[in-house]
C-alpha cells in the first residue's frame, strides 16, 4: 500500500510567488539560519539563545543585513529585494521605521526566493557575509 503524497516541496515555484509570500518563507528560512548559528555558539540557556535571536532578526537588523549583502547581489536577485521592499503592507511596522520594515521585507523575500529556488550555496554566502559584519557593536 503506497502513502498519498500530501506535500511535493518542488511543487511549489519561487517566480510564481508575490513578494508577501517570498518574504514569509524566507522569515522562516532566516530564523532558522539564524538559530543554527546560534547553537554552534555552544549557547546552552533558551533564554539567551531567544534573546540573541531576536537581535539577529529583528527589522532593524535585517535592514544593516540588506545593506551588507546588496554588493553581493545579481541583477536578478537585487531585482527580488526590490519586488520585496516595494511590497505594500497593511500593518504599520512595530519597533522599526517603513523603510526598515522595507528592506526586512525585501531580505526576506530574497532568503525565500533563494530556498524555494534550491540556491543553498547563495543563501549560505549571503548569512555569512551577514553574521561576519553583523558584530555584537554593530548591531
Amino acid at each position: 500500500m503506497e502513502a498519498d503524497i500530501i506535500f511535493n516541496s518542488s511543487a511549489v515555484k519561487a517566480d510564481m510567488l508575490n513578494p508577501a509570500q517570498l518574504a514569509y518563507i524566507g522569515d522562516a528560512v532566516y530564523e532558522i539560519y539564524i538559530r543554527n548559528y546560534l547553537l554552534s555558539l555552544g549557547i546552552c540557556k533558551s533564554s539567551k539563545l531567544q534573546q540573541e535571536a531576536q537581535l539577529l532578526v529583528k527589522a532593524q537588523t535585517q535592514s544593516k543585513a540588506l545593506k551588507i549583502i546588496t554588493p553581493l547581489l545579481s541583477e536578478d536577485e537585487n531585482k527580488i529585494v526590490l519586488r520585496g521592499r516595494n511590497n505594500k503592507h497593511k500593518n504599520k511596522p512595530q519597533n522599526a521605521t517603513v523603510e526598515e520594515y522595507n528592506n526586512a521585507t525585501g531580505l526576506e523575500a530574497l532568503i525565500g526566493y533563494l530556498y524555494l529556488s534550491k540556491q543553498a550555496e547563495k543563501i549560505d554566502e549571503i548569512i555569512n557575509e551577514i553574521l561576519i559584519n553583523l558584530g555584537k557593536d554593530k548591531i
